[in-house]
């Protein structure tokens, strides 16, 4: 049986040895998903709940896909998903899945989509609406323009061995890299997360570290550490460690889930500042610890990405649930378990199982998208 103490490292390790699942086509007959039931608020959006490779041109809910690690969501409303096992970035609209990432196995160096992946695991919004993906696999960080189908490395080094297993691509594309060195010549180490600021810069977390990337793909841009001095998040010592723990930009701050020390933390103008959790503390799973308390006092469980609603309030995904803290700084249980006593002022929780989800993103009408990754699929939370 798994140990609880390292869940993402254990699960994203035992991943890292799959092959793409075979595309098994479309079925002659299907019947279309069951309406939502209006008591309840969540609706699954995407996947069958089954891991697999579904061709072009699937509907959303027939696809299969294969550990969706995360998810972002466009202004028209396009469903773009990590489809990490099956080394792609799939896009769900009108004419159902599309491949914008990923058509191959390889390298993407810069050129027409839909390019190259290899365990593409977290995506992100840029400023300028194009889409921002880490490609953990070949330790790259590419940037995708959905508008003019181009894709553009923005950091990491290329080199043609990179996909030849996992001492190829640290020999070749992965590594280390030194202070205001050229981006693309940066030896980038499993790049786990990326997320562009509103002043334009690229952040990227990579182990224990995050870089800057101050004018990302442009050939003489730089990439520096974006951390205080002598400050490093743990880490784990797996081979494959693509487990620290996603980002987001918000009101000028960045904000990092920090999985080891199960806490959610702020980098803004050189300081570090715990928002959630507590450091060190031994996570509560599978119960819940500190609802209607500051979040600051309470112990999360593993928290693996979070994202904020239109009203500032911060979206926590832990293991098993997800947790809310409003801007004042009071944490509930959003999402999870609902066996648990209401709280007094606080809506009342969403039922909803979850184990191994990796990706949140909330959309600009406030609904709450979750990558389930373990369950194949990727679920929708209506507000109220």
């Amino acid at each position: 049986m798994l140990s609880l103490r390292y869940p993402y490292i254990l699960m994203l390790l035992s991943c890292c040895g799959c092959e793409p699942a075979v595309e098994p086509g479309l079925r002659e007959t299907a019947d279309p998903p069951d309406p939502p039931d209006p008591r309840s608020r969540v609706e699954h959006v995407a996947g069958t709940g089954e891991s697999g490779a579904s061709p072009e041109g699937t509907p959303a809910h027939l696809a299969q896909l294969n550990l969706p690690a995360d998810v972002v969501v466009g202004d028209d409303g396009t469903l773009y998903v990590a489809d990490a096992v099956n080394h792609r970035v799939v896009s769900f609209g009108q004419g159902g899945l599309r491949v914008v990432l990923g058509k191959s196995l390889g390298i993407t160096e810069t050129g027409p989509m839909p390019g190259s992946a290899v365990y593409p695991f977290h995506i992100s919004w840029g400023t300028t609406g194009k889409l921002l993906v880490a490609v953990t696999g070949i330790h790259h960080v590419v940037e995708l323009d959905l508008q003019a189908g181009y894709v553009r490395r923005i950091a990491g080094r290329f080199h043609p061995d990179c996909y030849g297993g996992p001492e190829f691509n640290l020999k070749y594309c992965g590594g280390f890299w030194l202070e205001h060195s050229l981006a693309l010549g940066a030896g980038l180490r499993r790049p786990a997360s990326v997320v562009q600021g509103t002043d334009g810069v690229v952040y990227i977390r990579e182990g224990g570290n995050i870089s800057r990337v101050d004018d990302p793909g442009e050939p003489r841009s730089v990439i520096e550490r974006a951390l205080p001095p002598g400050f490093w998040f743990e880490e784990s010592d797996s081979a494959y460690n693509v487990s620290p723990g996603h980002m987001a930009f918000h009101d000028g701050k960045l904000y990092v889930c920090d999985v080891l020390s199960q806490t959610v933390r702020t980098v803004h103008g050189g300081i570090v500042e715990v928002v959630a959790g507590i450091e060190g503390a031994e996570p509560p799973y599978p119960d819940v610890d500190g609802d209607g308390g500051l979040a600051t006092d309470a112990r999360l469980s593993y928290p693996r990405d979070v994202d904020f609603d239109s009203h500032g309030n911060m979206y926590i995904l832990e293991w098993n649930r997800i947790r809310r803290v409003t801007p004042d700084g009071i944490i509930s249980t959003f999402a999870g378990d609902a066996s648990g006593p209401p709280l007094v002022g606080v809506e009342p929780i969403v039922d909803l199982s979850l184990v191994g989800a990796l990706g949140i993103f909330v959309d600009r009408y406030d609904y709450v998208y979750v990558a389930d990754a373990q369950g194949h699929r990727v679920l929708r939370i209506r507000p109220l």
